[in-house]
C-alpha cells in the first residue's frame, strides 16, 4: 500500500497543536493513500467535461468532491 513518504505542515505561527501533532491525526484520521483519496474524492467518474466548462465562475461552492470538507470520525 503507497503511503505519504512526507507531510508539510505550516500554520504559519497560529498553530494549537506542533507539526508533530497534526501529522499523527491526519495520519489517524484520514486515508492518503492513492485508493483512499480517490475514495474519499469520489475520483471514479469521468467528469472531465463539467471541469473543463466555462471555467471556475459562477460555479456553487462545492460542486466538486474535493472543494467539499473531508469529516473524520
Amino acid at each position: 500500500m503507497a503511503e505519504p513518504v512526507s507531510y508539510l505542515v505550516e500554520t504559519f505561527g497560529t498553530g494549537q497543536r506542533s507539526a508533530d501533532e497534526i501529522v499523527s491525526a491526519l495520519q489517524d484520521e484520514i486515508d492518503l493513500t492513492p485508493a483512499g483519496i480517490l475514495k474519499t474524492l469520489d475520483l471514479r467518474w469521468p467528469i472531465d467535461e463539467l471541469t473543463t466548462t466555462d471555467g471556475h465562475f459562477g460555479r456553487q461552492r462545492g460542486e466538486f468532491s474535493w472543494e467539499r470538507e473531508v469529516t473524520t470520525g
